[in-house]
């Protein structure tokens, strides 16, 4: 804490125990804030004493933080946490490596230089004698009109536990690729970049290897070879990926069977030994890695398991009868000679132990059981949430808008209008054409409503109870629109003229004024809706609103989330989604 004495000197520039500094430029930063590194990042965020001129922090205080901090074998995350204030705080650029020589010198077996090459392995970013640490060396550092520095959410998790690679694990058929696909569809939402590397594309690139369920039996050499060939040529992309700063990924999935140990053996040594090369002791810019070793690179398997063959027969010809594998080939041959290659990989399966020391995740039966093992950090969490609600049911998902409210006719935003006449002519239409749906449906189909809290929705499904059960929820309730419920788009570009432009071009993460909502809000507003949705093993019509439409319709549809607020989505029509291969296909798409 600052005295008031201490305040006046500082504030005529005689503080004797400050001088200007060469190697901190950040306005602010006095002697009196450094007592030690556990306060000085409060202090500095407490301290509302803006000077012109930049003070040293007094080396009496450096001397004994260091020497404390050196004596606890703490002396990297010192450096690190000075950075992460000087990004907190300075609105001009932090010398690091004037920092960092003078705390390596107060230990024997390390140098400035090492230092240096570790912190530029950290933040893979070269960093130079003379070199100023800046936001603009940094893509996705940004600075907030306060002039406080933060970081994007995938950086964060990124230094807390790792770039994670997740080696899918299963006999063929068994649903691996469809969850993978559910899998990158989830973390792209949630803001973690994530890409799936296909080993089966690999071996596609040259035609003429494949000669059917023969190739993929362990007692063909030259078939094996080539296929651990293309997974090495998957894994080595996958990887290159990950490190590679341009590309921003943060997960990648490697989707082949991986059905041995001695696979999985190889995969835990490869990303081992990619971890070694880039060993390096410094801590991240957030603190110390979650991940085991603090490793950049981490491994996780996902198994998927299957009983059931009629499932199997399902999966089989849902999806791999259109695989590039059988392309032109009568229907029978290929499920026979499918089936024979899943044959072949039944003789080497061998399902994940514990004993293999890599976290791992086990579906058995699409939910009958989950098995999460040693799943720490929040990507292996939210993964193990999300296959536990996958389901390889076939059954169809109808959304539908609203009718036509009364702010709808007036070009107002939000609100809670009733429907004007159009709406209660589309909300009948509607009711008879689920009524009429529904008869057709097989009898152990049995059909939910989804609809939101609003008046307009509840009118329009007024009815449907006796034909389907209804569920209300306010998640499913429209954007929040915040300062600009009830006003036009005119009215709304006239007031906030900046935010309307800034909406325009991003309205993905730009919210409406107020309190209103952004469509990555609304997307975590629904989360644990869009889980159901997955989960749910009967068919589902949602009935709700332009925004929620537009995010379900691109989550399922595996559409990137910054195009989300732009699709066209008409009114008074009904769009059926139907679940087919790896994902989902718009099956019709008819007005009413």
């Amino acid at each position: 804490q600052i005295s008031m004495s201490q305040q006046k000197t500082m504030k005529d520039g005689k503080d004797e125990n400050s001088e200007l500094s060469s190697n901190v430029h950040s306005p602010g930063w006095t002697s009196s804030l450094v007592r030690d590194a556990k306060t000085w990042h409060s202090a500095v965020e407490e301290s509302d004493i803006e000077t012109e001129t930049a003070e040293e922090i007094d080396s009496v205080s450096l001397e004994k933080v260091t020497s404390e901090t050196s004596s606890n074998g703490n002396l990297f995350r010192l450096a690190d946490e000075n950075t992460n204030r000087a990004f907190a705080k300075g609105k001009d650029a932090f010398d690091m490596q004037s920092l960092a020589t003078e705390l390596v010198s107060k230990q024997e077996k390390s140098s400035s230089t090492n230092l240096r090459s570790r912190l530029q392995r950290r933040v893979s970013m070269p960093v130079k004698k003379g070199d100023s640490f800046s936001t603009m060396d940094r893509p996705h550092i940004y600075q907030d009109k306060m002039g406080i520095k933060s970081y994007n959410f995938d950086e964060y998790i990124n230094s807390r536990c790792g770039k994670l690679v997740v080696a899918m694990v299963g006999l063929p058929a068994r649903g691996k690729t469809f969850i993978a696909n559910g899998i990158m569809r989830h973390l792209n939402w949630l803001g973690l970049e994530t890409r799936i590397f296909n080993a089966g594309n690999y071996r596609r690139k040259n035609e003429d290897i494949f000669s059917g369920a023969a190739f993929f039996d362990s007692e063909n050499k030259a078939g094996s070879a080539i296929r651990q060939q293309c997974a090495e040529e998957a894994l080595k992309d996958a990887v290159t990926s990950l490190l590679d700063p341009n590309q921003g990924l943060s997960v990648a999935i490697f989707d082949a069977t991986n059905t041995t140990k001695e696979r999985r053996a190889w995969l835990k040594e490869r990303i081992k030994e990619e971890n070694d090369n880039l060993k390096f002791e410094v801590e991240g810019l957030f603190g110390d890695y979650s991940g085991e070793g603090d490793d950049l690179l981490r491994l996780a398997f996902a198994e998927t398991v299957l009983t059931d063959d009629r499932k199997v027969w399902e999966n089989v010809k849902g999806s791999k009868l259109n695989s590039p594998d059988y392309l032109g080939m009568n229907a029978d041959d290929a499920m026979r000679d499918f089936f024979a290659r899943i044959e072949a990989y039944k003789k080497v399966y061998e399902p994940v132990e514990n004993d293999e020391g890599v976290p791992f995740i086990r579906l058995t039966n699409a939910g009958e059981e989950l098995l999460c093992r040693n799943c720490q950090g929040y990507t292996l969490g939210r993964i193990g949430w999300l296959m536990g609600s996958m389901r390889l049911t076939l059954r169809p998902i109808l959304l539908a808008r609203c009718g036509e409210s009364r702010n709808d006719l007036l070009g107002r935003i939000g609100g809670n209008p009733p429907l004007t006449q159009v709406g209660e002519m589309f909300a009948r239409k509607l009711q008879a054409t689920i009524k009429e749906w529904r008869a057709k449906l097989s009898p152990e189909m049995r059909p939910v409503v989804w609809t939101s809290s609003l008046l307009r929705a509840q009118q329009t499904i007024s009815g449907l109870e006796k034909t389907c059960p209804v569920m209300s929820v306010n998640m499913l309730d429209e954007i929040k629109a915040g300062s600009a419920e009830g006003l036009t788009h005119s009215e709304l570009a006239e007031q906030y003229p900046k935010l309307t432009k800034a909406r325009t071009e991003n309205k993905l993460e730009v919210p409406f004024p107020g309190g209103g909502e952004s469509y990555l809000d609304l997307f975590k507003r629904i989360e644990p809706l869009l889980l159901n949705l997955v989960a749910e093993t009967q068919p589902v019509v949602v009935i709700s609103h332009l925004g929620i439409l537009r995010v379900i319709y691109s989550y399922l549809m595996g559409i990137e989330p910054k195009k989300c607020p732009y699709l066209e989505l008409p009114m008074h029509c009904v769009i059926q989604l139907n679940p087919k291969g790896y994902g989902y296909e718009e099956w019709q798409h008819f007005p009413l």
